[in-house]
């Protein structure tokens, strides 16, 4: 996660946004397929929360 966060505070805004897309859509794509990977989620649902956190820490 740390690892996750290093990068993420890296990236310019506009990076960001597209990096949660790219991590929602992926969600719903392994979702689709009738038998979605519960660990290969998590790991998406742990880089939204990451940007969500990111962006949060930018309006301040």
């Amino acid at each position: 996660m740390d690892l996750i966060k290093g990068s993420i505070k890296k990236l310019p805004e506009e990076d960001l946004l597209i990096l949660y897309q790219d991590a929602t859509n992926r969600i719903g794509s392994n979702s689709l397929g009738g038998d979605p990977d519960p660990v290969y989620i998590k790991k998406q649902e742990t880089i939204i929360e990451a940007i969500q956190e990111e962006l949060k820490a930018r309006e301040t």
